[in-house]
């Protein structure tokens, strides 16, 4: 599903747009529009090896629907941080061929204010997938989606995260509050 990948690679290049991550010295940097504060650096061990990802940008996405605009729903709210292994801001050019083309390690952390249901996930994700992809690459990915949808759709408390966290062999690891790393194959 290239579709799909240029999208979400798309939405992490705006975040590097829209703020910038802390200067060296700085172990947090903030979002300015929603004042969420995130580290500069995150720190892992992945199979037995520690590993260093420096923040790319962070920004808030918000979007309100037609019901809430009339007052009879809500919209959807997150603040989502970027980060990559071997990050750089030397060019626009040279990081969005990072995030396109390097096979690097690199992590997307949502922050989500409210409290969300595990159906409002499958929804949102659903909608992504019909949206990005073709009848044919959904139906040929479909055993996929659904494995998917089964790690990430959960119940989060106001202010809970998930973070998506993408390997160079191009397995996903979902890593979810309260919950041991699920880790999924391409």
């Amino acid at each position: 599903m290239a579709t799909q990948r240029h999208i979400m690679y798309g939405v992490l290049f705006c975040a590097w747009l829209a703020a910038g991550p802390a200067r060296p010295q700085d172990s947090t940097f903030t979002e300015p529009k929603s004042g969420k504060t995130f580290p500069s650096k995150i720190v892992f061990t992945q199979e037995g090896k520690e590993i260093s990802l420096t923040a790319t940008g962070a920004i808030q996405f918000i979007k309100e629907s037609k019901k809430a605009a009339a007052g009879k729903g809500e919209g959807s709210q997150y603040v989502m941080a970027h980060y990559m292994d071997a990050a750089t801001r030397d060019s626009l050019q040279t990081v969005y061929a990072m995030i396109l083309e390097k096979p690097v390690i690199k992590q997307m952390i949502f922050v989500y204010p409210n409290e969300i249901a595990p159906e409002y996930f499958r929804k949102m994700y659903s909608r992504f997938f019909s949206k990005t992809a073709t009848p044919a690459e959904l139906e040929q990915h479909q055993s996929a989606q659904y494995e998917f949808l089964d790690a990430a759709c959960v119940q989060l408390d106001a202010q809970q995260q998930i973070a998506f966290r993408w390997l160079p062999d191009n397995r996903l690891v979902i890593i979810l509050p309260n919950a041991e790393e699920k880790v999924l194959s391409p």
